[in-house]
């Protein structure tokens, strides 16, 4: 100040401005740090309130959070207790899943495990009975219930994942026969209160979603742009689907407890055999055709740079040889039918307008997901639903010989 009770304003040389955006870099890495710290100590405490004070499985030894999943928190648990150390499976559900829905879950489970389902993660019980617990938290400014649920650690090699599936032949017939297993295992399982609609009763709500979906994006979004281009091919996939289901073409289908999200990051490993499945939470009742071609989409279409969205048809075979292999040698399912093989390929796109839905998480939170990643997911649809478009006599003809 001088005696005018003015501050002078001299401009800064350069040692000045870069010593200004030193401090605040410094500054920011050190926040981060720091909230990463938090978040550890968060979810350590979290996961030692379940095992020690919940669930009464002894003293936690240590946590390590298992990296891949987009909406649930999944971590590895190490306790011991009377001498003996154990690994723990603990998930922390993403926050809207409903009790409904995790009960759901639990009594499949436990239902194919009493059923022989050997390669299934199986649930504990806190000792009043209970397969969950919930405890608030503040995420985003807003006290929130979280669920947290504690199951057996499975054996085995996590050796793909969602966007890593190239699977050799022997692997890809392995995974086809392990969801076969799955399915013959649920035979006879009762939904109790999770009567949630299949996917032929989803169809009309979602057509409504994809036409306006966009909107609230801006019009320099890249995912905006793709998807208005792709719209029109998108919109007539969804009424083909519909008309078939109108026209009762799905009625005959058979159906069993689905578990909707089947893909090689979701299976564990022992050599080449497919040994273990696991992440059920977003299964229901539908059409067991709709999940093969599920499984069949996550498995063989390509998410390699150089053929993007594009169906390996030789190892869709492999797939479907497998699972109809298991119900021949072992199951007590129902083999694919006339009526399976005749719909098997418009399925396989209403496959693809199931999981085109779950990018819509992206319109709706724009402002804190990766334009540029989900950009990327949507040209991986696109691509698979236009390579499927091109290849439906291939899709028919390779279901004809199984």
């Amino acid at each position: 100040m001088n005696m005018h009770g003015r501050k002078s304003i001299v401009p800064p040389d350069d040692d000045v401005l870069e010593n200004i955006a030193a401090s605040f870099f410094r500054a920011k890495k050190e926040i981060n740090e720091a909230l990463t710290r938090l978040a550890d100590t968060i979810a350590f405490e979290q996961v030692r309130k379940i095992i020690e004070d919940v669930y009464k499985l002894g003293r936690l030894e240590a946590v390590s959070e298992i990296e891949g999943g987009y909406v649930n928190k999944s971590y590895q648990a190490t306790a011991t207790a009377n001498g003996s150390t154990v690994e723990y499976f603990v998930r922390k559900y993403r926050s809207n899943v409903t009790d409904e829905d995790i009960l759901f879950e639990h009594s499949m489970i436990e239902h194919a495990v009493s059923n022989g389902m050997d390669g299934l993660s199986r649930v504990y019980r806190q000792p009043d009975g209970r397969s969950f617990f919930r405890m608030r938290e503040i995420t985003g400014g807003k006290v929130i219930s979280r669920a947290f649920a504690v199951y057996q650690f499975l054996d085995g090699e996590d050796r793909y994942a969602w966007l890593d599936n190239r699977m050799t032949p022997g692997e890809d017939r392995s995974y086809g026969a392990l969801l076969a297993k799955f399915h013959d295992c649920m035979s006879g399982f009762d939904p109790g209160l999770k009567a949630e609609p299949s996917i032929e009763e989803h169809l009309p709500a979602m057509r409504e979603r994809f036409a306006i979906c966009h909107e609230p994006l801006s019009s320099g979004d890249r995912f905006r742009g793709l998807w208005e281009k792709s719209l029109s091919s998108l919109l007539a996939a969804c009424d083909e689907a519909i008309a078939r289901a109108a026209g009762g073409y799905w009625v005959d289908l058979p159906r069993c407890a689905c578990h909707c999200d089947y893909h090689p990051g979701n299976v564990k490993w022992k050599g080449e055999k497919c040994a273990s499945i696991f992440d059920l939470d977003w299964s229901k009742m539908d059409m067991r055709l709709f999940d093969v071609s599920c499984a069949v989409i996550y498995a063989c279409a390509s998410w390699e740079s150089a053929d993007n969205g594009e169906i390996d048809f030789e190892r869709v075979e492999y797939v479907l040889s497998g699972y109809d292999e298991y119900l021949s040698e072992h199951g007590s399912f129902l083999r694919f039918t006339r009526e399976e093989k005749d719909a098997f390929p418009q399925m396989m796109k209403t496959g693809i307008v199931y999981l085109f839905d779950w990018l819509l998480v992206y319109c709706e939170d724009a402002e804190n997901l990766n334009e540029f990643e989900y950009y990327y997911y949507l040209c991986h649809y696109v691509n698979a639903l236009d390579c499927l478009n091109r290849n439906q006599r291939r899709l028919g003809e390779i279901i004809s010989r199984i």
